[in-house]
């Protein structure tokens, strides 16, 4: 099974984080990929998620919608998770 979470931030910046970051963990113990889709730069790297950065994810108003939602579309094209967790955005 793979997991698609999609979240501001891909490292410890609040208490969503901490939970994303615990679930992450334990999710994997059973198995589970797990990939993450964020907006906010980032200092975390890891060898077994794999992590995108999408700028102006979490503004569909914005100039960059379209751009945003065509990267979206080409990430879960290429992904094909079986679940979408919507976390902080």
């Amino acid at each position: 099974m793979k997991v698609l979470h999609l979240n501001d931030h891909y490292q410890l910046v609040g208490g969503a984080e901490v939970i994303i970051f615990r679930m992450l963990e334990a999710l994997e113990v059973q198995g589970i990929r797990n990939v993450i889709v964020h907006q906010h730069p980032t200092n975390v790297t890891t060898e077994w998620r794999r992590v995108y950065e999408v700028p102006g994810l979490g503004d569909p108003y914005s100039q960059q919608s379209s751009v945003v939602a065509d990267t979206l579309r080409r990430i879960l094209q290429e992904e094909k998770p079986d679940l979408i967790h919507i976390h902080d955005i």
